[in-house]
């Protein structure tokens, strides 16, 4: 699994290659990218809004959203937010189509 992190418009952008339900793994991988790509990032005490996509999933593979979006949200404590209760509105899509890849939009 392997990170990309970036800005587009006011939103913070993390995409993640591969599709996994392991909070340790998007950490170890967000803070590589946050390291590298948005040094100058730090968290923030703002409510947020994100969406999770959650693309090209196999058929058949069991992996639930909830999950998904837990081990997510928890990965960017303390690097976009202070705690995950400040996201107020959280959207998860998973679509089967395409490589396998996680974004996440804050």
């Amino acid at each position: 699994m392997r990170a990309r992190v970036g800005r587009a418009d006011d939103a913070i952008v993390v995409s993640f290659e591969g599709t996994t339900t392991q909070a340790r793994a998007f950490r170890t991988e967000a803070l590589k990218a946050f390291r590298r790509d948005l040094k100058d990032l730090g968290p923030s005490y703002d409510s947020f809004e994100a969406r999770i996509w959650i693309e090209g999933y196999k058929r058949g593979r069991r992996l639930d959203a909830d999950n998904v979006a837990k081990a997510c949200l928890d990965a960017l404590v303390g690097l976009v937010w202070r705690d995950d209760s400040q996201v107020t509105r959280l959207i998860v899509e998973k679509v089967a189509d395409g490589p396998e890849r996680i974004t996440l939009a804050a």
